[in-house]
C-alpha cells in the first residue's frame, strides 16, 4: 500500500525525493520504494525521515508500524506452535515405537507430520530467509541438548528393557558403549541438520539482500 502520508509531508516541506534522500543519507530510489509501499524501512530510517520532515511516527508510518506489530505477533504464535510440534511429534513417535512397541500404523501420522514440518522449515529458511539468530545462543543449545538427552534416555531405557538379560547389570560397560554410540550418532545427526538449515538460511538472506540492492539500483 502506498504511503501517501509520507509523500504529502514531503511535499509540504517542498522537498523532492532526492532532497529527502540526501538529507537522511539514502538513495532516491529508497524513498521512492517506501512511498510506493514496496519497501519496509527500518525503525532507525523511519525516525530519520520523521525528524527531517518534523512529523511523528504515527503520522507517517502508522500503518507500517501496525502491520509490523501484527506480523510479529503472528510470527511469535507460529514460532511457539512450531516449537511445540517439534517436541511433541518426536516424543510421541519414540514412546509409541520404542517404549509401548505399538504397530507402525499407530504412529505413521507422527512420521508424516514430522516430514511435513521438516520440509516446511527447510522451505522457510531457503525461500524466505527466516532469521535463525533470534534469541540467545544458550537457548538454542539448551533446546538441542534437551532433544538429544531426552532421545538418549528413552533409547537407553528401551535398550535395557529389551536386552537387559545380556548385561551383568546397569553398569555393564557393554550397555554404556551402546548408549555412547547412540548418543554420538544422534548428536551428529541433529547438528548436521541444524547446520544445513543455517546454511540454507544464510544463503537465502544473501540472495534477498542482493535482490534488494539490484532493485534499488
Amino acid at each position: 500500500m502506498k504511503n501517501l502520508c509520507l509523500k504529502l509531508a514531503r511535499v509540504e516541506k517542498d522537498m523532492t525525493q532526492g532532497d529527502l534522500a540526501d538529507a537522511i543519507g539514502v538513495t532516491r530510489q529508497t524513498i521512492g520504494l517506501i512511498e510506493a509501499g514496496k519497501y519496509n524501512p527500518s525503525l532507525s530510517l523511519c525516525l530519520s525521515i520523521c525528524h527531517c520532515l518534523g512529523k511523528s511516527l504515527d503520522q507517517l508510518f502508522w500503518e507500517e508500524l501496525t502491520d509490523e506489530r501484527v506480523q510479529q505477533e503472528e510470527n511469535q504464535v507460529f514460532a511457539w506452535v512450531g516449537r511445540t510440534m517439534n517436541i511433541l511429534l518426536p516424543l510421541s513417535f519414540l514412546i509409541k515405537s520404542l517404549v509401548l512397541k505399538w504397530p507402525f500404523d499407530t504412529y505413521v501420522f507422527e512420521l508424516i507430520a514430522m516430514l511435513v514440518v521438516s520440509v516446511y522449515l527447510f522451505y522457510g529458511y531457503w525461500r524466505k530467509g527466516l532469521d535463525m539468530e533470534r534469541g540467545t545462543t544458550w537457548q538454542g543449545y539448551l533446546y538441542l541438548g534437551g532433544v538429544i538427552a531426552g532421545t538418549t534416555i528413552v533409547m537407553a531405557w528401551t535398550n535395557y528393557q529389551t536386552y537387559g538379560q545380556h548385561y551383568t547389570g546397569i553398569w555393564d560397560w557393554h550397555f554404556w558403549v551402546v548408549i555412547l554410540i547412540f548418543f554420538l550418532s544422534i548428536t551428529g545427526l541433529i547438528f548436521l541438520l541444524a547446520n544445513l538449515l543455517s546454511w540454507a538460511n544464510k544463503y537465502r538472506q544473501k540472495q534477498m539482500e542482493k535482490e534488494l540492492v539490484d532493485e534499488l539500483e
